[in-house]
């Protein structure tokens, strides 16, 4: 239980759809260990699913919000009685990771949980991005993502992927944060292709040893050879799976992505879109958190 005098805020934003619910629960779930504030934001686009889900799309602005706002109210107040957490409702007009952004800033949210339909299925879609992985982008907070195929009821593992690259490290202050919240096991794995990127790895899985041992984090060390790069992502679920992972802590790029990144993929989409258990997208922060872990 979060014993500091600041409470904890997270976002939740509702589509009302059955992610977006099971998004709901996982918040709860994180609002318990954090002592926090629930703000439940639903975004009203023209032509969304929103309006679809709520009306025949013949309903006029002013109405589509009123029934928005009774459905809103109504979950807010079950929620509120449910779990015994404090709870707030917004509504917003616009683009759904837009708003999500502004309302972060403005009420200075902590966290925010939200759920994912999986990887965009046309064009269109998979060109914009979806609003989990925009969301992710455009926030500064850590955002955990829910798809909503295996739904713990509480955090016993957080699993820590780690690579050579600094940023993948810089999710670890946030990490040993949840960790002490949930009294967690951090279990941390490093996957090579070849001996100069074992050897590099190996001394990094060393270093956040002592890192985890001196927060006083219960922690685990695997590393695993693959047989290209392209395989990591794999291994990483099926780790993560066999290993009774109930969160998997990742870096996000940290930045808005370009045409060549949405259209392509990137590692952090794949995650995001394919991961069966809840991810925790943190945000690198290297002007506050580079000097945990050295270069």
């Amino acid at each position: 239980m979060n014993t500091s005098s600041h409470q904890s805020k997270i976002l939740v934003p509702i589509g009302f759809s059955e992610q977006s619910l099971l998004a709901l629960q996982q918040a709860i779930i994180f609002g318990k260990a954090m002592n926090a504030k629930l703000y439940l934001l639903s975004v009203i686009e023209e032509s969304s699913l929103l309006s679809r889900l709520l009306g025949d799309g013949s309903e006029s602005d002013e109405k589509v919000r009123a029934t928005v706002e009774e459905k809103l109210q109504q979950l807010a107040i079950e929620t509120r009685n449910n779990s015994g957490l404090e709870v707030e409702y917004l509504i917003a007009k616009g683009t759904v990771y837009e708003e999500i952004a502004k309302t972060t800033e403005l009420i200075d949210a902590d966290l925010v949980v939200m759920g994912t339909n999986g990887r965009p299925s046309n064009f269109k879609k998979k060109f914009i991005g979806s609003n989990a992985y925009r969301t992710v982008t455009a926030v500064k907070p850590p955002v955990l993502v829910v798809k909503g195929v295996n739904n713990p009821e509480t955090v016993k593992k957080i699993i820590f992927p780690v690579y050579t690259d600094i940023k993948s490290r810089e999710k670890t202050p946030t990490v040993i944060h949840y960790a002490r919240l949930f009294d967690a096991t951090v279990v941390l794995i490093g996957f090579f292709v070849n001996d100069e990127e074992k050897a590099r790895l190996l001394a990094i899985l060393k270093q956040l040893d002592h890192v985890f041992t001196d927060a006083g984090i219960r922690h685990e060390i695997h590393f695993k050879a693959v047989d290209s790069e392209s395989k990591k992502i794999d291994e990483l679920f099926e780790f993560t799976y066999k290993n009774g992972g109930d969160v998997l802590a990742i870096t996000e790029e940290g930045e808005e992505p370009d045409i060549a990144t949405v259209l392509l993929g990137t590692e952090v989409q794949k995650v995001l879109y394919y991961s069966e258990i809840p991810v925790l997208a943190i945000t690198p922060r290297r002007d506050i958190y580079g000097g945990i872990i050295g270069s």
